[in-house]
């Protein structure tokens, strides 16, 4: 309510029909889950599924001391943003670049390496098949202006 309208939809077993998956994001605090059954279908026989785990963000006492121990020197670290007129080429190419949130538990980056949409990240970060399917690729992951220090999941 009051913010931004997201609407995922699965079908069937889910993602490449693996019957356990992991939906989307949710950009927000709240969020309405509606189960439709199809024609002819009876909802007591065909609505079932089952929620076994939810994942509900990052603490963010861990992302402050994280931030700190990833940091050498000073941090003169700037948004994206804030390149787009004073180097348009360099800002452009970082299109390619990927925030992956795994499992909705875990974040890591990626970039596009060819025209065909393969993507690299780290063996850590996308281990197997199911981490792939259950991980949202977010380009373009950026704050709105070079002074927002936010740049919301």
């Amino acid at each position: 309510p009051g913010g931004i309208k997201q609407e995922y939809e699965m079908t069937g077993k889910g993602k490449m029909e693996a019957g356990t998956f992991w939906t989307e994001h949710v950009k927000g605090d709240t969020f309405f889950l509606k189960a439709k059954c199809g024609p002819g279908q009876k909802a007591k026989d065909a609505a079932r599924f089952t929620i076994d785990e939810v994942a509900v963000g990052f603490v963010e006492e861990a992302h402050r001391e994280l931030r700190r121990m990833a940091i050498c020197g000073a941090n003169d670290k700037k948004n994206a943003v804030c390149y787009q007129s004073s180097f348009p080429t360099e800002y452009s190419k970082s299109r390619a670049v990927a925030r992956l949130l795994i499992q909705g538990s875990s974040l890591c980056t990626g970039w596009l390496a060819s025209p065909n949409s393969h993507l690299i990240t780290n063996e850590h970060c996308v281990a197997d098949a199911n981490a792939a399917i259950n991980t949202d690729y977010e380009f373009m992951a950026e704050a709105n202006n070079c002074a927002d220090g936010n740049c919301q999941l």
